[in-house]
């Protein structure tokens, strides 16, 4: 029987919240389900996306849960007959729980859009735009849970969308009226490594939703790695709608190490960043942050720091999950404790910084847990 700390099994928390944070540390089995060697012993662990209990709180939701498929051995949990088991004994009920299928087994993301909500009870609710699919993204994040960032190349007819050739797709695949539907559109892609050409594309998807017609408040926004000076910003603060700046922070530390040169920029430089988008007079600056590769002190230590700067509003946060067999090193030993999971939550309510709505992690943290 796999055992797990007692610190997890004894907590006070609702099991539920434990299940799920350890769904994304441990991943789950399933019978039948090919793991692939990609070489040199490492393996890619397929995904599942489940819509949990705790993908619902108050009245809120969120996206369907994406979790790694590893061998039997690996993991106490197990995905049978529509159930969830831990060790023996069912945690999630095929009542309580929804599996959404890959598209033809293959990243939603691929045909240059997906819609992040699909399989909840409000499917159109962020329309999420991917342009880029090239395998050769400037970021090398060696914690990211895309087979096909830069580790692999994708085998596909087209690797990059203009703005014109996804709202067609869009519209021929759902019909005109799907956009009247949308409540957010998110910019979230392979990195350009360049400014000017994210800017570019994000001006010419701006223009061609007015050619089709949106021409109502449609919340508009973009994770803008690439836009770093103040004209940049100031560009970026004419584009989106509600005024937020979004950061993909990811960690505080081996930044450089764990994200490469382009992405892995020192702390001193994210702050020159995000004063940046102050002085571009965006309202709210929110982070994006990767949970489980930071001690618990260093996430501390620096955002303490960030938010005494006035440097972040809000944070939206993600729990490291290994789809790799060679990203386990990654996760820091504090991280496989449901407490650490709980200081970082109410270090963040302390410090009055708001967790980021909507709540369109795939491996966030359980809505239960922030409240």
């Amino acid at each position: 029987m796999f055992q797990l700390n007692s610190n997890i099994i004894d907590s006070i928390v609702d099991q539920d919240i434990v299940h799920t944070i350890n769904l994304n540390i441990f991943g789950i089995s399933v019978d039948n389900v090919e793991i692939i060697e990609l070489g040199n012993g490492i393996f890619s662990y397929p995904e599942i996306n489940l819509i949990l209990p705790t993908c619902e709180n108050n009245g809120e939701f969120t996206v369907a849960r994406k979790v790694p498929i590893v061998p039997s051995s690996m993991t106490p949990y197990t995905y049978r007959l529509g159930n969830i088991y831990f060790n023996d004994n069912i945690v999630f009920n095929k009542y309580s729980i929804k599996e959404v299928p890959l598209e033809n087994g293959k990243p939603r993301n691929f045909k240059g859009y997906s819609l992040s909500f699909e399989g909840t009870k409000s499917p159109y609710f962020e329309l999420r735009i991917n342009p880029k699919n090239t395998g050769k993204c400037p970021g090398k994040c060696a914690f990211c849970h895309r087979k096909y960032s830069y580790r692999l190349t994708p085998e596909l007819d087209r690797k990059e969308y203009s703005p014109s050739e996804i709202l067609n797709s869009i519209c021929q695949t759902y019909g005109n009226d799907i956009l009247s539907k949308i409540s957010h559109v998110s910019i979230i892609t392979e990195l350009y490594g360049n400014e000017h050409k994210f800017l570019e594309f994000l001006n010419g998807i701006k223009k061609e939703f007015e050619k089709y017609g949106v021409n109502r408040l449609l919340s508009f926004g973009a994770c803008s790695q690439d836009v770093r000076t103040l004209d940049g910003m100031r560009e970026l603060y004419r584009l989106v709608t509600p005024k937020k700046y979004s950061f993909t922070l990811e960690t505080f530390s081996k930044r450089k190490e764990i994200m490469g040169k382009y992405k892995g920029i020192s702390i001193p430089s994210v702050i020159d960043i995000l004063l940046n988008a102050r002085k571009a007079n965006f309202k709210e600056i929110k982070l994006n942050y990767v949970s489980g590769i930071d001690s618990y002190y260093d996430f501390e230590q620096n955002i303490r720091e960030l938010r005494k700067l006035n440097l972040v509003d809000s944070i939206g946060i993600s729990i490291f999950t290994a789809f790799f067999s060679d990203q386990k090193y990654l996760r820091h030993k504090e991280a496989y404790d449901i407490d650490y999971y709980l200081r970082i939550v109410k270090l963040v309510k302390e410090l009055g910084i708001k967790f980021y709505r909507p709540d369109c992690y795939e491996m966030g943290i359980p809505l239960k847990l922030l409240g």
